[in-house]
């Protein structure tokens, strides 16, 4: 059940990354659209590695997976400092849940050792 959970939640941030993205090449070509695409590829590699991860990859694996759902994030909360929005809310609602997952599992992997 909470597999299902972490990948409805990691196809959730790619379609979020994805939209981030294409909204970037809407825009006038400037450094701002350049960060913004940037960002927007960041969440689409950092869904990627949710979705295609190993349920029973290493400690090592599935800790730099928490990590990374760890600084997303926080990149999510920072945004929302400075664009209140709920896309922002949703991808931090996302990336938060998929840390917990992951920690979860992380948890139930050391037992098992």
């Amino acid at each position: 059940m909470l597999s299902k959970i972490h990948t409805i939640a990691a196809w959730t941030g790619l379609v979020l990354g994805l939209v981030h993205t294409g909204l970037a090449l809407t825009a006038p070509f400037s450094q701002q659209v350049l960060w913004f695409a940037g960002s927007g590829l960041a969440i689409i590699f950092a869904a990627l590695s949710n979705l295609f991860r190993s349920p029973n990859g290493s400690a090592w694996a599935r800790a730099s997976l928490a990590f990374q759902n760890l600084v997303l994030t926080l990149f999510f909360a920072a945004a929302w400092l400075v664009l209140p929005q709920p896309q922002v809310v949703i991808g931090g609602i996302v990336f938060a849940g998929m840390l917990l997952l992951e920690l979860a599992g992380l948890l139930r992997f050391s037992r098992k050792a």
